[in-house]
């Protein structure tokens, strides 16, 4: 349907109904003025005004069917034909009877501005023609006995012409208004029905302009709305009973595989608690050796604090023979000042002190070496000292892995005996297990008795949604079918999320074997 009509859209057909009489009547109009010029001989204005006032709404008729424009030329030829009889009969009181025929006739349009335009247009003529007869002009709106009371007289047909055009244009906009509701109705009703077999309610988008039509659109809305829902429901209806089926049917294989399972679970059970003991003894072993370990670590710590207690040791003693060398510096310059003093005053002596100078030398070359061996000792024991720097850290070092590896080793062993007594708690509950495992076979050979029953009804509700949803097909939604379309996705999708959980379960039984 047109989601845009609009009122003169929805009376286009009372348009061109109209029209067809309008024409009609035009031509009868035509020819019953050439009846009447023949009366008193008038055949000039009755060819020369009756024939253009025929044809000019006909063509317009013609070319513009829907037009005001042309509602209005044919109200106005009517006025002018009802005029041009008049002038013919010459103001004759009865040929004003034609004014009140063609108003009513006009009222086929529903417009009320039509019949508004013809009584001015009837109006203005009465007004204008009867002052011109009254001053002498060859025009015939009164008869010549009613001059001496033109003015009041054309006020009385005046009032006679608003009172009718009033009733009138009341009954045009009650009939506008019938007539787009029916016309409103009439469209959606062949909406509906526009294909055989098939209820189309896709008219969303349709504006109605009636109060009925738009009471109509909401009621089929409020239907369209319910079938939607009901095809909805029915669609999750369908895809939850197709769920529940293959869930039987999977449950139903699960069940025998469970059986199957709770057997070979029972006797792997039994492997699995000689295997907790088993671990037991063997985490009793592991507890005492690493007690075993823990005291040999302990000794290694006392070790490795010895050894460091002898670095410190060593240190000290490099420091005190760092002294010495300082000693042994400082007399080797003593000497070497000493022997300068020899040389001098052996100088002084002149050949006296000749032999005194030698010796002066050979102290001075004495004290040279000791300075140098001093030299060289003292590096050596500044090697010394970083070397026992270096061993009294890797010392430290070794001491805090020891401590470490003793807090973990203590921690082994503490680790160790939880293991051993958390095995024993296992082989406890490997028993407890065993006894539910055999309560789970009987239930299991329950619910496949349970699910044989939940299949027969799930079959049955298939069977009724199917019915139900033929029945719900000979409605057309529009665009509820999108929706339908996303809801059977929706319930396609259902059996394997429905599949998933039943799997999960499934694989439950197999990872305790």
């Amino acid at each position: 349907m047109d989601s845009s009509s609009s009122p003169r859209d929805l009376l286009t057909g009372v348009y061109v109904r109209a029209n067809r009489l309008m024409e009609l009547l035009l031509i009868v109009l035509c020819f019953a003025t050439l009846g009447m010029a023949a009366v008193h001989d008038l055949w000039w204005p009755a060819l020369v005004v009756g024939m253009p006032a025929s044809i000019v709404p006909i063509v317009m008729i013609r070319c513009w069917p829907t037009a005001l424009t042309t509602r209005l030329g044919v109200a106005t030829a009517f006025m002018v034909h009802a005029g041009l009889q008049i002038h013919l009969l010459l103001g004759m009181i009865e040929g004003h009877f034609v004014i009140f025929v063609l108003l009513s006739i006009l009222l086929a349009y529903r417009d009320w501005r039509v019949l508004a335009c013809g009584a001015g247009v009837i109006a203005g003529h009465h007004l204008l023609f009867c002052y011109l007869q009254h001053q002498g002009w060859d025009i015939y709106v009164m008869p010549q006995s009613h001059m001496m009371a033109y003015l009041p007289m054309v006020l009385i047909h005046a009032a006679y012409v608003v009172v009718q055009t009033v009733v009138l244009g009341f009954l045009a906009r009650q009939m506008a208004r019938d007539a787009v509701t029916a016309e409103e109705l009439s469209r959606l009703s062949r909406h509906i029905g526009r294909r055989e077999g098939i209820f189309d309610l896709g008219f969303d988008d349709t504006t109605m302009r009636s109060h009925v039509g738009g009471e109509f659109k909401r009621t089929m809305q409020a239907v369209r709305a319910t079938l939607g829902r009901v095809e909805t429901t029915l669609v999750e209806v369908a895809g939850v009973s197709s769920t529940i089926n293959q869930g039987n049917d999977e449950l139903a294989d699960r069940n025998r595989r469970q059986e199957t399972a709770l057997v070979r679970t029972q006797g792997k059970l039994e492997a699995l608690g000689g295997s907790v003991q088993e671990n037991s003894d063997h985490a009793r072993r592991a507890s005492t050796l690493a007690s075993e370990a823990g005291g040999v670590a302990e000794e290694g710590q006392q070790m490795v604090d010895a050894l460091t207690e002898a670095m410190h040791q060593l240190r000290e003693s490099s420091n005190r023979i760092t002294e010495i060398t300082d000693l042994i510096d400082s007399i080797a310059f003593q000497t070497n000042i000493l022997a300068l003093n020899a040389a001098v005053e052996a100088a002084r002596a002149g050949e006296s002190g000749r032999g005194f100078a030698v010796v002066a030398g050979e102290v001075q070359a004495l004290a040279n070496r000791s300075a140098g061996a001093s030299r060289d000792i003292r590096a050596l024991i500044g090697d010394s000292r970083q070397q026992v720097v270096n061993g009294t850290a890797r010392a430290e070092d070794v001491a805090h892995t020891m401590a470490d590896m003793l807090a973990r080793t203590n921690d082994v062993a503490r680790l160790i005996d939880g293991i051993s007594r958390a095995c024993c708690r296992q082989s406890d509950d490997i028993g407890e297990v065993n006894a539910d495992l055999r309560g789970i076979g009987q239930d299991t050979e329950e619910n496949g008795l349970l699910v044989e029953s939940v299949s027969r009804a799930s079959e049955r509700l298939r069977q009724q949604s199917c019915l139900l949803d033929e029945a719900i097909s000979s409605f057309d939604l529009g665009k509820t079918i999108d929706a339908a379309a996303s809801s059977r996705s929706s319930a396609g999708a259902a059996p394997s999320g429905a599949r998933a959980l039943p799997q999960m379960a499934g694989r439950a039984p197999a990872a305790v074997g």
